[in-house]
Order: structure tokens, then sequence, then C-alpha cells
């Protein structure tokens, strides 16, 4: 059964310009940190293969399947770092650097068409985890 997403921060629907090279290098850091905290903060991870996330997005982006993009990429591309195992729910963590991207992400997730990709792969909710710029978190802090 599909919930509705739960995500740590508010919604804004002003539509923020990205720095098409300061937001790749954000996102590397934020997503390999992520990872990293994530085997800190003791969820089981919960695999996706390259074919099951091919077949979810399939319907709903075509044309991400025909860019032939791999595991990690495809991933990025639906909103996706790190997914874990909760025992009751599975659980999809995406991190981003700053209120505004948060704001902007949040709400292109919340879109149909990626509550249907990951609700064909089995994930409940999606928390977009908003972090700051020196990723200088403790445990208590993110939960």
């Amino acid at each position: 059964m599909l919930t509705n997403p739960f995500v740590i921060t508010g919604v804004s629907p002003d539509f923020v310009e990205f720095d098409e090279d300061e937001e790749v290098e954000e996102l590397q850091s934020a997503k390999e940190w992520l990872k990293e905290y994530s085997t800190y903060a003791g969820p089981k991870s919960f695999p996706l293969t390259l074919e099951q996330v091919r077949e979810a997005v399939t319907d709903e982006f075509p044309e991400l399947i025909e860019a032939k993009l791999g595991l990690d990429e495809l991933l990025d591309k639906i909103g996706i770092h790190f997914v874990g195992d909760y025992r009751e729910f599975i659980i999809a963590w995406y991190g981003v650097i700053g209120e505004e991207n948060a704001n902007v992400l949040l709400e292109k997730y919340q879109q149909l068409s990626y509550l249907n990709i990951r609700k064909k792969l089995g994930i409940d909710y999606l928390w977009i985890l908003k972090l700051d710029s020196n990723f200088g978190y403790s445990a208590n802090a993110i939960f």
C-alpha cells in the first residue's frame, strides 16, 4: 500500500535556478555523506538492482531508459540516494544541501509519477533530508 511520502522539510512553490556545476558537486557530496551516514545510523540497506529500477521507471520516464544510465545515475534522477529497511517500512532517503533546493525537490518528488515509481520499487516513504554544507551533524540531530 502506497502512502504519501514523509519528508523532512517545508514546501515552497518557488522555483530555484540551480548553478549546474555547483549542483552536481553539492549533490555528490550530499549523496556520499548520506550513504556513509546510513551505515552509522543503522537501517538495513534495501538493495535495488538496475533491472528493478529500469522496470519501475519505464512507464513514467522512458527517456531515462533510452539514456542508458547506470544505477546510481538513474536513482539520482528519481530522487533516491539510499533505501533502508525499517522492518515495517521501506524508506528512501535523498540528501540535498540548502532549504531552497529541498523545497524544490520536495515538490518535484511528490508528483504522482515519482510516487508510482517508488510504489513499484516497494518504497513506502521518501525522506528528503535538508543538509547544511558543512555536514556537521550528530546522530541525535539527524534523528
